[in-house]
């Protein structure tokens, strides 16, 4: 089952290194960002947006396109 797995650089919560362990054990794909907390949605919800829409283009494959 293919995973996206996103963490925040700043969270003082969870140790970003728990994300970044949980994404090589299952060998899914990663993104950190820079600066926002535990809560990326809210630190930064355009980012996250982002990051799964490039997840979710990068699945797709070659020639085949998903409804808007």
């Amino acid at each position: 089952m293919p995973v996206l797995v996103l963490a925040g650089a700043g969270d003082a919560l969870v140790d970003p290194e728990c994300s970044r362990t949980l994404a090589r054990r299952w060998q899914a794909d990663y993104a950190e960002h820079s600066a926002a907390g535990h809560d990326l949605a809210l630190d930064d919800g355009p980012w996250v947006a982002r990051q799964v829409r490039g997840w979710l283009e990068r699945r797709e494959p070659a020639g085949k396109s998903q409804s808007p």
